[in-house]
């Protein structure tokens, strides 16, 4: 039996670089989830406002705004949405910073279609009953 859209859970990628989101999206075309894309943080904030995602894949440099202060903003609201930020821009103390602000994991570009899907699924399972 197929899963409908809406029972899915649904996760949220923002990221800036639409070559790269249609890459995403086709890593994920084959997961049982819903995935909305926007392309700046305030965007993001938008979609976050509207309906809470089950996960969050966050690109850290965004046009409008840095995403380690997205991850802040999350934290200080109290959102309980899983994230994963990928980045291209990394480092330890990037990374370190992150996962200080709330994120669950850190991804740095390239990585694989296996790689993303396991990590999108393990936040998938961390947020399901």
């Amino acid at each position: 039996m197929e899963l409908i859209r809406s029972q899915m859970p649904r996760v949220l990628m923002v990221e800036d670089t639409s070559s790269l989101a249609r890459t995403y999206m086709e890593y994920l075309k084959d997961e049982p989830i819903d995935l909305v894309h926007v392309e700046t943080g305030a965007a993001g904030f938008r979609e976050l406002d509207s309906q809470l995602p089950a996960a969050l894949l966050l690109d850290l440099m965004l046009p409008d705004i840095n995403g380690l202060e997205i991850l802040k903003r999350i934290h200080q609201r109290g959102l309980p949405v899983q994230v994963v930020v990928i980045t291209a821009h990394g480092s330890i103390n990037t990374a370190v910073e992150a996962m200080r602000l709330g994120a669950y994991d850190y991804i740095s570009k390239p990585f694989s279609p296996r790689e993303l899907t396991a990590r999108i699924n393990a936040l998938i399972r961390r947020t399901s009953p």
